[in-house]
């Protein structure tokens, strides 16, 4: 997923609406680089989004089975 549909999609699309609500969460992502992640050169519309909207979000491991949970899901259909 590029970040332009991650932004376009995700986050303007459905978590722009939850923080319009007042709604309290934090947002999990994995390592997607479409989720703004790491350190490009370019222009990281996601990552400005996010501090644009205060969003609180964390990255997680999909190597983590405690920590992330659809893991063990995805294992069942491979």
């Amino acid at each position: 997923m590029s970040m332009q549909v991650y932004w376009d999609v995700i986050l303007d699309g459905m978590v722009a609406q939850w923080l319009a609500r007042g709604d309290q969460f934090v947002l999990e992502e994995d390592g997607d680089s479409g989720h703004g992640g790491g350190n490009s050169a370019k222009r990281n519309i996601v990552k400005a989004w996010k501090e644009d909207y205060g969003l609180k979000y964390f990255f997680n491991t999909p190597g983590s089975p405690d920590l992330s949970l659809i893991e063990n899901c995805w294992c069942a259909v491979k």
